[in-house]
């Protein structure tokens, strides 16, 4: 059964489950009835007509009542001036006051988080946060960590008094912090509007009023009667009644961190309402959002649509390797021909590149064993022999439709898709994600003109850039994701997840969602693919799987660049990770090398030795998730036509592992050339350590962009299995950002301990 909002007050609200909460005995409260309970006091305490809903006055004061789930981001950003730019609205600097609801939940995505609520209270005139908790400072260390984030707010700065232990009421029994909390704040704002003043924080005689007055019989029977009087207007009787025990501070709840997702009250700026883009959040599943009445899930994507859409590609039926184009037609590879691709052309019934059918067994050369026989199911291979072997010789023979200059995106697709057939579900997958179809009409999603916004030119830490991620995941344990994601995940980052498609129904993927969806996530910025590849080493998914979350990541982009026109959204470099990669250093030190004024327009894109002509002279087919290339150049055409456009002169294989600009992600996604680069591609082994290469060279488009030999990830090429060794990892002597390689859970918690929280520079 849907949540259902039981109660809307401004900007917070009440579901069904909070109200069973309430009518439950010996629970704790939870964030969303002390967020609610905080707008009550806003309204009843602060604001004279509700219309401010950030600074509020009391008697010329400035009072800051923050939300919890506000609070609850600052253990995710490290830089005071970040915090000052994404809590602009909160004015923090301004405030004479400001109370911080504690909860010891740090975890974001614990659910269940947290088991104790305490208070902060910041004192500009004291030039300190006050500290209060109901059970003898079980909050403590979590105060001071929070406290630490805020020390900007100090002036003269002084860390050694930074929190102040305040005597405290203390709880009869283990549920009622909550109570007190909300109890403490509202004592405290009566007495400083009564008293007209804020100074009596600092006296030793009001905090003996505190410890005299909120006693076991005050939390029971306090406030429940004004609360009574400002609701009668709002509301019908039956449900008075049950909010007496919400305000009254006598009703205890649950404080396990929040179960469901709630407006994020600090975003930058108001969103741009009716921008013509559809978007679902990334939020928890079966939980209904504020702004619309549709259960979302989790794992949907952020979509850019154009008029009259229509996927051509995917929804069209094409016979032998055929894919659907504008108009409900086919494009067939050859020899095929029809409607629907399901005919010989009669001209080509002799072919020989067709005699592969009649053979039982057919004779391949498998990777790294050539002597091999392999006798297999056509079922087993993502292409039909038959269809790879004839595409190629149409190649070979029309080699000078290669590589032709378009301007016009719908002949020059339509020139690709007859050429580099057959066509599979990756392709489609792939395609789908490049393109907007509509009736009668076919173009790239991405223009190459971009109008993104300029890009940081300096490193101070408020301007420092965003950052996105692909991480692709094949064999991966919960475990083994949480550890790194905990330490790359920052709310104004992006980041897409990859997860092969052979792996996509397993427990672990299943436990990843579960995992991802709890993650408290303001900017939307997580997405998990649904369009996923499926792949086998050596071939090219994952390269199309990268590609597809290039596409995404932009996508993200132009959403909250619309949402929030006024603030800086602009990602400029995308790092790609698998899930044994892991971080040799702090973020904070990648985020200074890329926003580095030299860095800013340069791909780290290792290139090495030439690693083998037979990688790309031949057709390579997957069968089984095993790579096997075609041994018959005068049946398959011999690849001279390809051969042309590879200039080892102007690039060299490398490795796929890189930190790419913006400009370069888009313009592989965004033109002609770099498409048919990688369609050309297709069946060859391991082009993942070619395409990114070879895809720089020969365009205008990317002339202002420098490259990097190095890609600052440690390898450890001599190692058995190649499985990296802390010894051989310290004594790398080049700076590394990240390690390939990493298997052991010991050896990740041993890098986090040893480099990432002591290397900050």
């Amino acid at each position: 059964m849907a949540d259902k909002i039981y109660l809307t007050f401004k900007d917070s609200q009440l579901y069904d489950s909070d109200i069973r909460i309430l009518e439950s005995s010996g629970s704790w409260l939870n964030d969303a009835i002390i967020s609610f309970y905080l707008e009550y006091l806003t309204s009843e305490y602060l604001s004279k007509d509700g219309s401010n809903k950030t600074v509020k006055q009391l008697n010329n004061s400035n009072v800051l009542l923050s939300q919890p789930s506000a609070m609850f981001m600052l253990n995710f950003i490290d830089d005071s001036n970040e915090i000052l730019e994404l809590f602009k609205p909160l004015k923090f600097t301004e405030q004479q006051l400001i109370f911080i609801p504690l909860n010891n939940n740090s975890d974001p995505t614990r659910v269940a988080g947290g088991s104790h609520w305490s208070l902060l209270v910041y004192v500009k005139n004291l030039n300190r946060f006050l500290y209060y908790d109901s059970m003898n400072g079980n909050n403590l260390s979590d105060s001071k960590r929070l406290a630490s984030k805020l020390a900007f707010l100090q002036n003269p700065k002084d860390l050694r008094n930074l929190v102040e232990i305040k005597k405290t009421p203390q709880q009869k029994n283990g549920y009622d912090c909550g109570v007190y909390v909300c109890c403490l704040i509202e004592y405290i704002l009566k007495s400083i509007k009564s008293k007209d003043t804020v100074d009596l924080l600092s006296n030793i005689d009001f905090e003996n009023e505190i410890l005299n007055n909120i006693t076991p019989l005050y939390i029971l029977t306090s406030t429940h009667l004004s609360i009574l009087r400002y609701f009668i207007l709002l509301i019908v009787i039956t449900i008075i009644s049950t909010l007496l025990f919400l305000y009254s501070c006598g009703t205890t709840a649950n404080n396990q961190s929040q179960n469901r997702v709630y407006k994020y009250f600090v975003v930058p700026t108001e969103p741009i309402q009716n921008v013509n883009i559809t978007y679902d959040y990334n939020i928890p599943r079966y939980i209904k959002s504020k702004n619309t009445n549709r259960n979302i899930s989790a794992s949907s994507n952020i979509t850019i649509t154009s008029k009259n859409y229509i996927n051509w590609i995917k929804n069209i039926e094409c016979s032998n390797g055929g894919i659907g184009f504008q108009n409900g037609q086919c494009i067939c590879t050859y020899p095929y021909t029809g409607k629907h691709c399901q005919l010989i052309d009669d001209i080509y019934n002799n072919d020989k590149c067709l005699e592969w059918d009649k053979m039982s067994d057919i004779k391949l050369s498998i990777y790294q064993n050539e002597n091999k026989q392999f006798k297999f199911n056509q079922t087993e291979c993502n292409h039909s022999p038959i269809g790879v072997c004839c595409s190629g010789k149409y190649r070979t023979l029309n080699s000078h439709l290669l590589f032709l200059d378009s301007q016009n995106v719908t002949t020059g697709l339509q020139r690709i898709l007859s050429l580099y057939g057959p066509w599979d579900s990756n392709d489609k997958e792939l395609l789908s994600s490049y393109l907007l179809q509509s009736e009668n009409s076919i173009s790239l999603k991405f223009s190459k003109n971009d109008d993104s916004p300029t890009l940081p030119k300096s490193t101070d830490s408020k301007t420092r850039t965003n950052l996105a991620f692909v991480i692709l995941l094949h064999n991966f344990t919960l475990e083994s994701f949480q550890q790194l994601f905990q330490i790359i995940y920052r709310p104004k980052h992006y980041y897409v997840i990859h997860i092969d498609k052979n792996n996509y129904n397993s427990e672990s993927n299943q436990q990843l969602y579960e995992y991802i969806k709890l993650i408290k996530n303001p900017y939307d910025n997580i997405i998990v693919l649904d369009n996923s590849i499926s792949g086998a080493w050596g071939s090219i998914s994952l390269v199309y799987a990268e590609l597809i979350s290039f596409t995404k990541l932009l996508e993200m982009l132009e959403i909250r660049k619309l949402k929030y026109p006024n603030t800086y959204q602009q990602w400029n470099h995308v790092i790609n990770l698998s899930i044994n990669d892991f971080p040799t250093q702090p973020l904070i030190n990648l985020e200074k090398f890329l926003s580095d004024p030299t860095n800013i327009n340069r791909n780290f894109l290792h290139e090495d030795i030439d690693k083998g002509i037979y990688r790309y002279d031949r057709n390579w087919l997957e069968c089984n998730k095993t790579m096997l290339y075609l041994d018959s150049k005068d049946k398959c055409g011999d690849f001279s036509g390809l051969l042309k456009f590879i200039n080892k002169s102007e690039f060299r294989e490398g490795s796929q592992w890189h930190f790419l600009t913006y400009k370069y992600a888009r313009y592989l996604v965004s033109n002609l050339y770099p498409i048919e680069r990688l369609m050309s591609l297709k069946f060859t082994l391991i082009p993942d350590e070619l395409y990114f290469q070879v895809s720089k060279s020969k365009s205008t488009d990317i002339s202002d962009q420098s490259w990097d030999n190095y890609n600052y990830r440690y390898v450890p090429w001599n190692n058995k299995n190649f499985e990296v060794q802390w010894n051989e990892l310290i004594d790398y002597p080049y700076t590394h950002f990240f390690t390939r390689k990493v298997y052991s859970t010991e050896l990740k918690q041993k890098i986090i301990d040893k480099l990432l929280n002591k290397n900050v520079s």
